[in-house]
């Protein structure tokens, strides 16, 4: 009987010492589960973060969004053109005049001669 009864005390101590072991590794799970995820959710708010960056930089890039840099560039190349264009068209007509009045004058003057 005192065997049995030492088998017993043995078995409750076991018992309660699985127990609270079991108790404490569940603990252990509960807090890394936890911190797994938030690092996950860290992770991922950081992804979104940068998938926002990108698409505001492809959106920058894209010629066909207007109000990209690049686009805004191209815009500001073509009005450039568009003004070197008319400056050259200006200077080439006052040229054709200048010529035109030469072509006119130099006969005149060289009959006074």
């Amino acid at each position: 009987q005192k065997i049995e009864g030492v088998e017993q005390k043995l078995n409750s101590k076991i018992e309660g010492v699985e127990t609270k072991l079991t108790q404490k590794i569940e603990g252990v799970e509960t807090k890394l589960t936890q911190k797994i995820d938030g690092v996950e959710q860290r992770l991922t708010n950081r992804l979104d973060e940068h998938d926002k960056r990108f698409d505001k930089i492809e959106a920058s890039l894209d010629l066909n969004n207007p109000n990209g840099s690049l686009s805004r560039l191209k815009t500001d190349l073509e009005n450039r053109i568009d003004q070197v264009t008319q400056t050259q068209n200006q200077q080439n007509n006052r040229l054709i005049t200048l010529e035109t009045i030469v072509d006119r004058e130099l006969p005149a003057r060289s009959q006074i001669q």
